[in-house]
C-alpha cells in the first residue's frame, strides 16, 4: 500500500512537472540561459548555500548575461541585472510586489504592511506613514540617535580595550533597534542594555527563518511550511513578537485613557488639530486616530503597522551601517579623509551631540554612505510582477514580459562593474 501511494505521488509529480514545462512562463524563459535545471527543485540548488549566495548571484550575471532564467521549484523567475532594466522595472507603475512577499511576511506583519501592499493600497499606506517621518521629528530622532550611539561607543570602548575582535554587526543591529523603536513607539526596547535581549533575538530569528524559506521551494506551500520544523519554530517566534507588540500598544493606550475625560478629550482634539500629526510619535498618532473614532485603526492593525515599520526601519539601516564600516576599514585612505571631516565639524569636543544643523556639513560622510548603498544594497533582491504585459528594453534587446511573470531585480553587489557603465578604473 505504501509503495502504491509513493508511485501515485511520484506520477502526479511528474505530470505536474510536465504541465509546468508547457506553461507560458516556461516558454518565455526558454529564451534565456541559466544554471542546470533538475526536476521539482529547478535550479534552486545554485543559490542554496547562504555563504555562497551573493557570490553565485554575481556568477549568474558573469556567466549568463544581464537576463537570466531561474526555476526555483514551481516559481519561474527572470533575473535582471542591467541598470536600464532595473530602472525601468522599479520606476514602472505597472509593477506590483510579487506574491512571494505575501507568502513570506503576511503571517507576521499582516496585510497592513508596506512590504506586501500593492497598487493603491501601497500608496495609501505610504501616505499614512508620512507623518511619522515629518521634519519636526528630526530633533526627536537626533536625541534618540545620540543617546543610543553613545551607549554603543561605550560598549565598543569597553570590549575593544580587551584586545579581542568585536562582532560589530550584532551591536549595530541592537543600536538601530533601540533607536528606531524609540522613534516609532516613544520608548526603547533596551536591546543594547542586554545583549541577550529576548525581543532582539526574536526579530533576528524571525528574519533568519524567513530568509531560509526563500531558498526552500518545497516549503513554499503553507501546509508544508506549517508542518516543517522551520515553520513550527517560526510560529513560536512570530507569536512572541506579536504578543510583545500587543502589550506595548495596550499599555500605551491605557496610559492615554487614564487622562481621557470629556475636558481632556476636547483639549486633546484642539491640540491635535492645531499641531497636527507631526507632533506625535507614530504609535500615539495611530492611537489618537482610533480614540477619535477611526474604526480602521484596531489594536491589531496598529500592531502590524508598528511591527512592519520597525522591521523595515532597523534591518536596512543596520545592514547599511555594517557594510559602511567594512568599506571604511578596507579603504584606510577614505577613512582618514572622513576622520578629518569629522574633526573639522566637531573639533575636539568628542561628547557633544550631533545636531541636525551638522548634517549638511558632512559631505564626504554622505558620499561614503551613498557609495555603500550602491555597492552593497541592504535589499539585494526585489521581486516584482507586472499587472499587464510589460515591455522591457528597446529594439533588438527588447522583450515582452507576461503579466504573470515574476521578475527579480538584482542591483550590483560587492563592486561588480559593467564596462559600458564604468569604462575606466574607479
Amino acid at each position: 500500500m505504501a509503495v502504491t501511494s509513493i508511485l501515485v505521488l511520484f506520477s502526479l509529480g511528474v505530470l505536474l512537472w510536465q504541465f509546468l514545462k508547457k506553461s507560458r512562463s516556461d516558454v518565455f524563459l526558454k529564451r534565456f540561459s541559466g544554471p542546470k535545471i533538475f526536476p521539482i527543485i529547478g535550479n534552486a540548488w545554485f543559490l542554496a548555500r547562504p555563504t555562497d549566495r551573493l557570490n553565485n548571484l554575481k556568477v549568474l550575471q558573469q556567466k549568463y548575461g544581464n537576463r537570466v532564467a531561474l526555476n526555483l521549484g514551481p516559481q519561474k523567475i527572470l533575473m535582471v541585472f542591467h541598470p536600464d532594466d532595473v530602472a525601468k522595472v522599479l520606476s514602472s507603475k505597472e509593477m506590483n510586489r510579487s506574491w512571494f512577499i505575501d507568502m513570506l511576511f503576511n503571517d507576521w506583519l499582516g496585510p497592513s504592511c508596506l512590504l506586501t501592499a500593492k497598487g493603491k493600497e501601497y500608496l495609501r499606506l505610504r501616505k499614512l506613514y508620512l507623518p511619522a517621518f515629518a521634519y519636526k521629528h528630526v530633533d526627536n530622532f537626533g536625541l534618540n540617535f545620540n543617546t543610543h550611539s553613545k551607549t554603543l561607543l561605550t560598549i565598543l570602548k569597553r570590549d575593544g580595550s580587551k584586545g579581542a575582535a568585536v562582532e560589530i554587526r550584532w551591536l549595530v543591529t541592537l543600536c538601530t533597534l533601540d533607536t528606531i523603536s524609540q522613534y516609532f513607539l516613544g520608548k526603547p526596547m533596551g536591546c543594547l542594555a542586554k545583549f541577550d535581549n529576548d525581543y532582539a533575538a526574536a526579530v533576528h530569528n524571525e528574519t533568519k527563518i524567513i530568509n531560509q524559506r526563500i531558498y526552500m521551494p518545497w516549503l513554499w506551500p503553507k501546509i508544508c511550511w506549517d508542518l516543517s520544523s522551520f515553520g513550527r519554530k517560526e510560529k513560536v517566534t512570530r507569536e512572541y513578537l506579536q504578543h510583545f507588540m500587543d502589550k506595548i500598544v495596550e499599555d500605551r493606550k491605557l496610559e492615554i485613557l487614564e487622562n481621557w475625560n470629556d475636558v481632556n478629550l476636547e483639549q486633546s482634539n484642539i491640540e491635535f488639530e492645531k499641531k497636527g500629526t507631526d507632533s506625535l510619535v507614530a504609535l500615539d498618532y495611530f492611537l489618537h486616530l482610533q480614540l477619535r473614532g477611526n474604526t480602521e485603526f484596531t489594536d491589531r492593525y496598529i500592531r502590524d503597522l508598528m511591527n512592519s515599520a520597525i522591521l523595515a526601519g532597523h534591518d536596512t539601516v543596520a545592514a547599511g551601517l555594517t557594510f559602511a564600516l567594512y568599506l571604511l576599514a578596507a579603504n584606510p585612505k577614505e577613512q582618514v579623509k572622513l576622520h578629518a571631516e569629522l574633526d573639522e565639524v566637531f573639533g575636539n569636543d568628542r561628547n557633544r551631540n550631533v545636531e541636525s544643523s551638522d548634517l549638511p556639513k558632512l559631505k564626504f560622510l554622505e558620499c561614503c554612505i551613498k557609495e555603500t548603498e550602491r555597492l552593497y544594497p541592504p535589499i539585494p533582491l526585489m521581486p516584482r510582477t507586472p499587472e499587464n504585459d510589460f515591455e522591457l528594453g528597446r529594439g533588438r534587446a527588447g522583450i515582452t514580459v507576461g503579466h504573470s511573470q515574476t521578475l527579480r531585480i538584482f542591483p550590483r553587489t560587492g563592486g561588480v562593474q559593467t564596462v559600458e557603465i564604468f569604462p575606466g578604473e574607479l
